[in-house]
């Protein structure tokens, strides 16, 4: 059968779409919110940008986060990341994102994205370069900025290509000539306070994003024509923030280098522009020799108080990141950190976390007891900034109602137990009783990590195995995922290249495990043991994604696909030895074996749907399907003996996320156009309910579809 496939058939337009709520399943933040942005003149404007998962506006009556950019699909998943974020002064409507993950040869293009509704709707321009949404440095700026005089005027500090200018509200750009090597990368661009004659430019500023012989703070009186470097300025550091006090002070954050990570050294430094004089405020000398070496990051002022200045610490793993607040002008710091609050109760899995990644922090102008700060798992906030006393600090709210930003690897949900449960990255996964609410015992693992897969024995489906971060890198349940025991022992390359995926049989007997850049290994003693199977495989490395699963059926039977060469492998002997049994032109998503028939595996392709009607043999393509990106079962529907499929993938020329009640003969569109959500990694559907569907995203979470109730 190698190499064999069917004809292509042309498929039948698909019915009218049945019509979908989509709402979040509740975890509460577990991603990197980058930046936050404050309106400076319109009430209540607070946006955040994230590096993986969109922007977001703030709605304050409400207390949550509105999503801005789930109407991006599969081919616009790169502008997720956003790069920077900035907003009119003068139009509270309008907003701005620099958008584009990835910086490589393999990234897409970056785009501007324009509103004029405060988010509502977008409108898209090509940029002539690429961004690092999800790259280092995303940490600093903000690198895009709109001109405070000129609301047409955009300036765009790239991570690569040096300086750019818009005169067209973002629709085109111009290359700024400087004195800096070109295509020199930047942290930043702002502008300074409004000069006392009209008639006079303000002030632009910009920083490069590489320390060398070549100053790193340049200033243009010229409107960008020419540029000269800030004299005195300290060396050896790179900007990550910058930002004038009330008083007119220039105040600076540094570090040695891009970050987030990677940062072993900074300082924290005021500029008085009409004394042309520095100052060294570096806080963290007070702190002591025991706290581990770092850099600084986030800045911000009380607009009510010229010598009221905030400042962050970032990458001190030990013991962790800092927020001192200085009233002034940094000549002494209090810690806002040290005997604060921390209320969890929003999302109970945030207990054991230690803050990290603050690379920003915003002050409400309006209100300027409130405060918000950035970790690298989500967003703290305070309605009380200033500690009472010297015993007591403010209260933290971890608040992220509606900003959900994870990357999950994998969803399952069994037929009994809980309905849903999840491997995710950097915060492990949950068992989801109740899909409203972040999980009250909170991770697998009660702490930080990332799960890569997750499974269920088709006969005894509160059997379950995971992989994960960690010294075992594989754990076993026995009651449906409320508990886990580590596993007594892993294949080798599980410790050296990462653990990869496993799959647990159906009578929950046999385990299979594909590290990452290996091949696979069988175990028959619950983990005590491993051994490597008999086949000439090795999963594949990069962003494509190599896939063990096992039949929900034949208790022997267990699957490997290979997305870079399209080869398919069946083992009928728990996985000892795997036998190559077809080659598919291109492979897609995750192969799901079907829950009630042994030997019937559906393989997702670019270029349609494939089932098989022995195991892993006797392919068949439907022919209703054209394109196939990710497949599931869930729930069958009333009257029906076979479990509903779910697709995301192309019907009849149509991209979206369908349903069959048939097995594929039919199918019935059930997205929203306005909600995308980028990058699918999986689809599956609910066991236990009929019509529910879960999509697990590249950084907006686990989205729930359900039928909308009349």
């Amino acid at each position: 059968m190698a190499g064999w496939s069917a004809p292509v058939l042309t498929a039948a337009p698909p019915p009218a779409s049945a019509v979908y709520d989509w709402n979040n399943v509740v975890i509460g933040g577990g991603g990197y919110v980058s930046g936050l942005v404050f309106h400076p003149t319109e009430p209540g404007l607070l946006y955040a940008r994230t590096d993986v998962g969109g922007a977001y506006r703030y709605i304050p009556g409400e207390s949550r986060w509105l999503p801005l950019n789930d109407d991006l699909g599969r081919n616009q998943a790169e502008l997720t990341g956003i790069f920077s974020l900035a907003l009119d002064p003068h139009d509270p409507e309008r907003v701005y994102l620099a958008a584009g993950s990835y910086a490589q040869t393999w990234g897409d293009p970056a785009a501007l994205l324009r509103s004029e509704d405060r988010g509502a709707t977008w409108t898209s321009f090509p940029l002539p370069f690429k961004l690092g949404g999800n790259a280092d440095g995303r940490n600093t700026g903000e690198h895009l900025l709109v001109h405070p005089d000129h609301g047409e005027t955009l300036w765009l500090a790239t991570p690569h290509d040096g300086l750019w200018r818009s005169d067209t509200y973002g629709e085109t750009w111009q290359a700024v000539t400087a004195p800096w090597p070109e295509g020199a990368g930047l942290t930043l661009v702002f502008a300074g306070p409004a000069p006392a004659a009209a008639t006079t430019p303000r002030l632009l500023y910009a920083a490069l994003a590489e320390i060398s012989d070549t100053p790193v703070l340049w200033q243009s009186a010229d409107d960008g024509v020419t540029w000269t470097p800030l004299l005195g300025q300290p060396t050896r550091f790179l900007v990550h923030q910058a930002g004038f006090d009330p008083a007119g002070r220039l105040y600076f954050t540094y570090g040695n280098n891009l970050g987030p990570n990677d940062i072993t050294a900074g300082a924290c430094w005021r500029f008085d522009p009409t004394r042309q004089a520095w100052t060294n405020l570096t806080p963290a000398l007070a702190d002591g020799a025991a706290i581990a070496p770092h850099g600084f990051a986030g800045l911000a002022f009380d607009p009510t108080a010229p010598n009221a200045v905030i400042v962050t610490s970032l990458d001190r793993w030990k013991p962790g990141d800092q927020i001192w607040r200085s009233t002034d002008g940094g000549e002494t710091w209090a810690s806002l950190v040290d005997h604060a609050t921390w209320d969890h109760s929003s999302a109970p899995y945030t207990a054991p976390f230690f803050i990290h990644w603050i690379t920003d922090i915003a002050v409400d102008p309006h209100h300027p007891q409130q405060a918000w700060f950035v970790t690298g798992y989500g967003l703290w906030h305070t309605r009380h900034l200033a500690p009472t006393d010297d015993r007591t600090g403010p209260v933290w709210e971890f608040a992220n109602a509606g900003l959900e930003e994870t990357v999950i690897d994998e969803l399952v949900s069994p037929p009994v137990g809980a309905p849903l449960l999840s491997a995710i990255g950097d915060i492990g996964g949950f068992r989801h009783d109740d899909l409203t609410r972040s999980p009250p015992a909170g991770t697998h693992a009660q702490g930080p990590g990332t799960s890569s897969t997750i499974d269920y024995a088709g006969g005894h489906p509160l059997e379950m195995v995971r992989t994960h971060r960690g010294p075992a890198h594989a754990s076993r349940s026995h009651d449906g995922g409320r508990t886990w025991t580590p596993l007594a022992s892993h294949p080798p390359e599980a410790e050296t290249h990462g653990p990869g995926r496993v799959a647990i049989s159906a009578d929950a007997a046999r385990m299979v495990w594909l590290p990452k850049n290996a091949g696979p290994y069988a175990s028959d003693d619950g983990g005590a043991s491993w051994q490597a199977s008999d086949v000439e495989f090795t999963s594949s490395a990069g962003h494509l994604t190599s896939y063990v699963i096992a039949d929900r059926v034949a208790p022997n039977v267990f699957y490997l696909s290979d997305p870079v060469t399209g080869r398919f492998f069946t083992s009928l002997d728990g996985g000892a030895s795997f036998a190559l049994t077809t080659t598919f032109a291109a492979l897609g998503g995750i192969p799901r074996a079907g829950p009630r028939e042994g030997g019937r595996v559906w393989v997702p392709s670019p270029r349609g749907l494939y089932v098989s009607t022995r195991p892993g043999r006797n392919f068949q393509r439907l022919t209703t399907v054209d394109a196939a990106y990710q497949i599931g079962f869930g729930h069958a529907a009333p009257g029906r003996s076979r479990d509903a499929l779910y697709l995301h993938g192309r019907i009849a020329g149509r991209e979206g996320i369908f349903r069959s009640d048939d097995s594929g003969q039919t199918w019935l569109p059930i997205d929203d156009p306005a909600r995308r959500y980028g990058w699918l990694r999986v689809v599956i559907g609910d066991s236990q309910t009929y019509g529910r569907v879960y999509l697990g995203t590249s950084g907006r979470g686990i989205i729930v579809g359900e039928p909308s109730r009349p």
